[in-house]
């Protein structure tokens, strides 16, 4: 099979702009990609490319790639795809096949995951008991807002229950309206605690958000999370109009080990050692290693994970 020649040029996510022969056929447009209910595999949609004869699907876990073929000779314009690991994310695009040749790559679509939901946690009450309380953060209406009862320290979120991690893997908020410049130097937080002492930054917002409009910001953290929230600014009273987590399970909780890096089911010198020499980059621990060294469950493995593991190990903590 020949590929088109050409050139392709990416100004951004969602731009690409083809320099190609007059006779070459069109590469396919309105590519979407949707997590489906079982949470195991992904739906794959696309515009039919004139004079295609059939469809070239290709995935990466990194945005622009590089893409791996996953199917080919596809005649139709969908396709599932089975094999989708959770927590993971995942990068789409296809390609047209005519009279033998290969267009160029459609533009890139992120699998899109399901909008999460739980208890609504956070600030109690609303400035002047007015009844703008976190609720109306969560009621998917634009025109309500979260008005807290202080100006500073006010914060909103989800507790997504007992035995739940989530890793998130997009974010939508939208300000209350007059007020957008209260929700500049806000944070979203995920945390496995209930009072966040673990919590991990997954964004900050430092400009301007739209008026009006919900904007939208990926996050790339691997972790699983069973609370995520938005901590306000000092000054703003919390003020938020909508708030929205996206993403996908975490790995099963039995899955991890904490604190045993090599797997043998104890908790020892061999495990800090591990450690140790990872940190050193003397050794590479692979990806379940990673996951049983991160000790403080922050999301990355660095030396408080090694001082945890070793206080752990003189018993001057009693769990891990």
């Amino acid at each position: 099979m020949s590929k088109i020649e050409g050139k392709a040029l990416h100004g951004g996510a969602n731009q690409q702009w083809a320099i190609l022969p007059v006779s070459a056929p069109m590469f396919p447009t309105g590519l979407s990609a949707a997590l489906d209910s079982s949470g195991n595999a992904a739906n794959l949609t696309w515009n039919a490319a004139p004079g295609a004869n059939s469809y070239n699907v290709k995935r990466s876990t990194k945005s622009g790639g590089p893409y791996t073929t996953i199917a080919t000779n596809i005649t139709s314009t969908n396709y599932t795809d089975t094999g989708v690991a959770k927590g993971t994310k995942y990068y789409y695009v296809v390609s047209a096949v005519s009279n033998g040749a290969e267009t160029l790559n459609s533009a890139e679509a992120i699998l899109q995951y399901p909008k999460l939901t739980g208890n609504v946690i956070g600030t109690k009450g609303s400035w002047n008991n007015m009844g703008n309380t976190i609720d109306k953060a969560f009621d998917g209406d634009l025109n309500t807002f979260f008005d807290g009862p202080t100006a500073n320290g006010c914060w909103l979120g989800l507790d997504f229950g007992d035995g739940v991690r989530n890793v998130i893997t997009q974010i939508k908020f939208c300000p209350r309206s007059d007020f957008e410049q209260r929700m500049i130097g806000g944070i979203f937080q995920g945390a496995n605690k209930e009072d966040f002492s673990d919590a991990v930054t997954l964004f900050t917002i430092t400009s301007l958000p739209g008026s009006g409009t919900l904007t939208s910001v990926n996050v790339d953290n691997p972790t699983g999370f069973r609370y995520v929230r938005y901590l306000s600014p000092d000054g703003s009273n919390g003020n938020i109009a909508e708030l929205q987590f996206f993403g996908t399970p975490a790995g099963e909780e039995d899955d991890v080990h904490l604190g045993d890096i090599n797997g043998d089911g104890k908790i020892n010198s061999t495990d800090l050692q591990m450690l140790k020499r990872h940190l050193l980059r003397s050794i590479r621990l692979t990806e379940k290693e990673l996951l049983n060294a991160d000790t403080n469950r922050d999301g990355k493995v660095d030396s408080t994970d090694l001082a945890l593991l070793k206080r752990y190990i003189l018993r001057s903590v009693p769990t891990l």
